[in-house]
């Protein structure tokens, strides 16, 4: 590598690390999104562009509207707990089901979370998927995988073992363990997939692969939801919190 190529990746490498992947401005179209004037009766001030999806109205229906209005006063009491959940939350964020079948023939799965103060409503069609039949069994695989916790000396059998049942109960193509080392580079050393999932087992990646503020993003949030890597990201209506004038921190968001 010449030194010019050398600098212009270290400096590649500098921006990269500067960048605010917390406040990007979209989500992946698995889901919707609406941000709530906690102030104002739950007002939805932002909005995914892609709302019609799930719920059949166009922006305009939506914005500046009361949740009530949108989703109904049941599933808006809902709403409400979910929001105080994830105040008193040490993860920030909480989960439930919202009932819409009155409405709109259908329940959603509700991922509720607080962006700089402001209530944030993640909303996806998946309460409506079949749970495995064997829900039970797996719970019991859970449990003895716990109380192996605390006796397995043999890590990668373990990790093995976890990999497959998040798999199982998740219902996710492909999971997979990630090891750092001190350098930050790292390695895949578990996995569990579907046949045409690719294969990642083993495989070393280096510390520019997740860089520092990816990093310290999942050490707050651990769970995000890949759907569709292929997928067009959807943008927020309008792209600044009106009452704020700043972008949407998706730190605890679901689908960023």
């Amino acid at each position: 590598m010449t030194p010019e190529i050398e600098s212009a990746l270290e400096k590649a490498l500098e921006v990269c690390a500067a960048e605010p992947i917390h406040q990007l401005g979209f989500i992946q179209a698995h889901g919707v999104a609406l941000v709530l004037n906690p102030a104002a009766d739950f007002e939805i001030i932002q909005v995914s562009e892609n709302i019609a999806t799930l719920l059949n109205l166009s922006i305009d229906q939506v914005l500046n509207k009361s949740l009530s209005s949108v989703l109904g006063d049941e599933a808006t009491k809902k709403v409400a707990k979910l929001i105080a959940k994830a105040h008193h939350s040490a993860a920030n964020y909480a989960i439930g089901v919202i009932d819409l079948t009155s409405r709109y023939s259908h329940k959603l799965d509700a991922h509720v979370f607080i962006s700089d103060g402001f209530p944030v409503v993640e909303l996806s069609d998946d309460a409506n998927i079949d749970k495995p039949d064997d829900i039970a069994e797996l719970f019991l695989e859970i449990q003895k995988l716990l109380e192996e916790a605390e006796s397995e000396t043999h890590l990668h059998p373990y990790l093995d073992k976890a990999a497959h049942i998040v798999r199982l109960v998740m219902g996710y193509d492909n999971v997979m363990v990630y090891r750092f080392d001190e350098s930050w580079d790292g390695q895949v050393i578990a996995q569990s997939r579907c046949e045409v999932a690719p294969d990642f087992l083993g495989l070393h990646f280096p510390a520019s692969d997740i860089p520092p503020q990816a990093r310290a993003l999942y050490t707050k949030n651990k769970v995000r939801v890949l759907t569709d890597v292929d997928a067009d990201s959807v943008a927020f209506v309008p792209a600044y919190n009106p009452l704020s004038q700043q972008p949407l921190d998706l730190t605890f968001s679901f689908f960023a």
